[in-house]
């Protein structure tokens, strides 16, 4: 999946993953169901709705999964994720 989010051939990625992976100056939020929260600096998101899981890819802290159920997810500040099942604020 993160192959075919970066445009290139799987076994290509899957060769040299560095190479394509580009971390932008911009901060990751996710806003989880019981109202906290995680933010990352150069970081980009990545939402899996068939496991309905969210993953955070950030160039020094690793990689982090959460549950996408009642979750958003910004970047920047900007909604770029939300979950069907949240409840309207």
């Amino acid at each position: 999946m993160l192959a075919a989010l970066l445009n290139v051939d799987l076994t290509e990625f899957l060769a040299r993953p560095t190479r394509y992976m580009a971390y932008r100056p911009q901060t990751v939020t996710v806003e989880l169901m019981d109202g906290s929260s995680a933010s990352f600096r150069w970081a980009f998101p990545l939402v899996d709705s068939p496991r309905r899981a969210i993953a955070v890819f950030t160039e020094h802290c690793g990689h982090h999964v959460y549950p996408s159920h009642e979750a958003r997810v910004l970047v920047d500040g900007v909604l770029v994720y939300d979950d069907p099942a949240r409840a309207p604020e």
